[in-house]
């Protein structure tokens, strides 16, 4: 019994050394696909082109992909419970009711402007009656369709990293990437506005004419990116203070 129960621990121990370890693998994996996801998405014009949210969908989906493997490899104990995820989903689904065809009255009790206005606009058509028997909440379904699938990969890679990043060592290289990322975004938006001629990167024309909002297209775009990279700086600093005068007067 007691040589049984010893190859009994010895198996187990094999199997929670190799299932640490894939789980490791794929936490650094995880964390170098966030981290180049943030830093591409700012150098890449801030994301306002076709190729660029491509490029977000799919790395979004491989973060996806490499955590659902990981809750796999944790046995489906990998999930943690976090009251933003309530707010998140109830955004997503007020997306996805205005892509759903609804009676006509319907949408009058929701949204009587829109409803007036779809109205208004669709009254001189030949079946306009049969046409205005139900209608979306959304005035282009595909645009929300679109903008849809952006948030999802948003959403999932924050459920990501809440799931994740739980270590203090993690954390911390998170806060750094993010502090590093908007500093060189600082560095290039700063070098344009002295050096520039109005470009991005000094040769991609834009067609607002000027290039002072660093490698972004749009400049609210720019200055929401750079409030929440300080954000992410001044908490690095506060864990920092906290390391080096914990505890002292």
């Amino acid at each position: 019994a007691q040589w049984s129960k010893s190859v009994s621990m010895r198996e187990y121990e094999a199997i929670f050394y190799k299932t640490t370890n894939v789980m490791s693998r794929l936490d650094t994996a995880i964390e170098c696909l966030v981290i180049g996801l943030l830093a591409f998405m700012p150098l890449a014009f801030g994301v306002v082109h076709a190729w660029s949210e491509e490029v977000v969908v799919v790395l979004s989906g491989a973060i996806v992909i490499c955590f659902l493997l990981r809750v796999v490899v944790a046995g489906g104990t990998g999930m943690v419970w976090s009251w933003s995820y309530i707010p998140i989903g109830l955004f997503v689904l007020i997306v996805v009711l205005q892509l759903f065809t609804l009676p006509g009255d319907i949408v009058g009790i929701l949204s009587p402007n829109t409803t007036a206005l779809k109205t208004e606009l669709l009254s001189d058509m030949p079946n306009a009656d049969r046409v205005l028997e139900s209608m979306t909440l959304s005035f282009y379904p595909h645009a929300t369709a679109h903008d849809l699938r952006l948030i999802l990969s948003v959403a999932g890679v924050f459920v990501v990293v809440v799931n994740v990043f739980r270590r203090p060592d993690q954390i911390k290289r998170l806060l750094m990437a993010i502090t590093i990322i908007g500093g060189v975004i600082a560095v290039i938006t700063l070098g344009q506005n002295v050096f520039g001629n109005g470009k991005i990167y000094w040769f991609v024309q834009t067609r607002y004419g000027s290039g002072h909002s660093g490698p972004f297209v749009n400049h609210s775009n720019f200055g929401q990116f750079m409030n929440l990279s300080i954000g992410a700086a001044l908490g690095l600093l506060c864990v920092k203070l906290h390391e080096s005068f914990s505890g002292r007067g």
